[in-house]
């Protein structure tokens, strides 16, 4: 709208209407100066933003997930099994724990060296993150220990998904290590009203359970 007022006010006699068209191009050139300015000052400020969120994201995946293995720490899973475990509470879904560790770990140490025993935890890792549903909660609690919950899942079903796991983890062709195998411990809620503790205690004891039966099995709460 300016610029053609402007551009017409230049060629008029009037020295009044020239000094107006001469002020409103020097205004203009601020006007514009100062908008590439902001704009540039904007893209930067989001920009930083979008780095900033990344950053977030990765420190708090990172602080959320077990370096060696990728499945989620021991922090992580108990945060999460607290939700799951409402959430099966209010829909009153049947929720299911495995809690499984591997056998002779420290003997896989001191015979093959901690990396052959960091390469069989990378492995094992890998093996339950392809094993469970997106709905499904795992990680490791430590060591050699690892953890899954499983919603709206019947006993029965539970323990053939253990035995399946503890199949696999058998099979795996884990060079130099020979043997490698886990036991595994099932309880659930659905035999009897327990609270997230008391359910992961209960597969904590089944899977003592196992070991104790000879290792390489699953074992389930009765």
């Amino acid at each position: 709208v300016l610029l053609p007022c402007t551009v017409w006010m230049l060629f008029q006699p009037s020295p009044m209407q020239v000094g107006v068209a001469l002020a409103v191009l020097v205004f203009a050139s601020f006007v514009v100066g100062a908008t590439r300015k902001l704009s540039d000052a904007l893209e930067k400020a989001f920009r930083l933003t979008r780095q900033m969120e990344r950053a977030h994201h990765i420190s708090t995946r990172a602080a959320q997930t077990d370096e060696l293995t990728g499945l989620m720490n021991r922090r992580a899973f108990y945060e999460k099994a607290q939700l799951l475990y409402a959430q099966c509470l209010r829909e009153q879904q049947p929720l299911c724990a495995l809690m499984m560790d591997m056998d002779h770990f420290k003997a896989i140490n001191d015979t093959y060296g901690h990396q052959a025993g960091d390469q069989v935890l990378r492995q094992i890792g890998a093996v339950i993150s392809a094993s469970f549903r997106q709905t499904d909660i795992y990680g490791r609690l430590g060591g050699e220990e690892f953890a899954v919950l499983l919603p709206n899942t019947s006993l029965e079903t539970a323990r053939s998904i253990a035995e399946e796991l503890i199949q696999t983890i058998h099979d795996l062709p884990a060079d130099p290590v020979q043997g490698v195998s886990a036991s595994l411990g099932v309880a659930s809620t659905c035999t009897q009203p327990l609270d997230l503790n008391a359910l992961m205690n209960s597969a904590d004891k089944a899977l003592y359970q196992a070991k104790a039966s000879g290792r390489n099995q699953v074992a389930v709460v009765d």
